[in-house]
């Protein structure tokens, strides 16, 4: 089923997390070990790694259909505090055109099938051989638990 079908605010609950499948993905051999799981890249293992020190559930390389195409975000992460999951898609190689272009291409899909950026996906973004900021990753996390908490209170008023 198209994941666009699906993004509404219960789109978005614990039951459906459950139910994503993460990528069973062979060919990463030259990843980052931690866990159970394989990373792509070290920026990857460190946003897992802030995941589990803010005590968030997470799924890496969930499988789901955008626009009729699989699609895999980095992460589907599960927030109790706000009673939903959100994705987290990190673009390592952002100075790459090739690799920016083929991202620019799945964010406009995942716009199309409603996945708002901010909201139902964060995106964290590289250049070169920089440096992977965390804070500004903890700072969006924080952001979208204050402003989705706030408009749920907000919604439970009126």
């Amino acid at each position: 089923m198209d994941f666009a079908s699906q993004s509404t605010p219960s789109g978005y609950s614990y039951e459906r997390w459950l139910s994503l499948k993460e990528v069973e993905d062979k060919t990463i051999t030259n990843g980052y070990a931690h866990g159970r799981h394989l990373f792509r890249s070290k920026s990857e293992l460190l946003i897992a790694q802030l995941l589990e020190e803010l005590k968030l559930e997470y799924k890496y390389e969930v499988i789901i259909t955008v626009d009729g195409k699989r699609r895999w975000p980095d992460f589907a992460v599960y927030c109790p505090e706000i009673d939903r999951f959100f994705f987290i898609e990190h673009l390592g190689r952002m100075d790459d055109r090739s690799y920016r272009s083929d991202n620019l291409e799945k964010m406009e899909a995942y716009e199309k099938a409603s996945i708002r950026n901010g909201i139902d996906i964060i995106y964290t973004t590289e250049f070169g051989e920089g440096f992977f900021n965390l804070d500004s990753l903890y700072g969006k996390l924080l952001g979208l638990v204050v402003a989705q908490s706030y408009s749920l209170t907000r919604n439970a008023r009126y």
